[in-house]
């Protein structure tokens, strides 16, 4: 398969399905010019940022925008799959076990993500969190695979459970459909 060189070909192959039975043997097979992306990123400098770049009823793909220092809170994918790849900087990749089941999150394993590097989320792996601790913006895809409407964050602050319903900085989906 030939490289995917920007975000429009990327959402045609993403409508024509998984390969080799997984939606992230797509990503793999991206190079996108970082210019042509900056175009769909917001910035708040209180928060990171999250602009959906195209959904339908079989998955959504997203861009967040992750300022030195700032954090996502821990977290889940409403019980779907999803894959984050990164188009700039590095992005420190948490997980954790526990969760509602258990009441509690302990830390399990800590990654630092670079530029045309992925990971794999799964929330039957546990929760986890995405931290920009570099110099450098990160911006980076996700893919959800059944796209959701809420899931379930953990506050640090009371060590409880919350829902937390999907809310986007901004959409893009009318651009990229057919």
């Amino acid at each position: 398969m030939a490289k995917i060189n920007n975000l429009k070909d990327l959402v045609k192959e993403l409508e024509r399905g998984p390969v080799y039975d997984t939606y992230g043997s797509i990503l793999k097979d991206i190079d996108i010019d970082i210019k042509e992306c900056k175009q769909y990123c917001t910035w708040n400098d209180d928060r990171h940022t999250r602009n959906r770049i195209f959904r339908n009823g079989g998955f959504e793909l997203m861009m967040t925008c992750i300022k030195p220092g700032q954090k996502t809170a821990i977290h889940n994918y409403g019980h779907q799959q999803g894959w984050a790849y990164i188009l700039q900087g590095e992005l420190t990749e948490i997980k954790y076990s526990g969760g509602e089941s258990t009441g509690d999150v302990a830390e399990v394993f800590r990654n630092k993500l670079k530029k045309g590097e992925m990971t794999y989320i799964n929330d039957y792996e546990g929760m986890h969190q995405f931290i920009n601790e570099g110099e450098e913006p990160v911006i980076a895809l996700h893919l959800f695979v059944e796209p959701f409407e809420y899931w379930k964050a953990f506050n640090t602050d009371t060590g409880a459970f919350e829902d937390v319903k999907s809310v986007y900085d901004s959409d893009h989906t009318a651009e990229f459909e057919s």
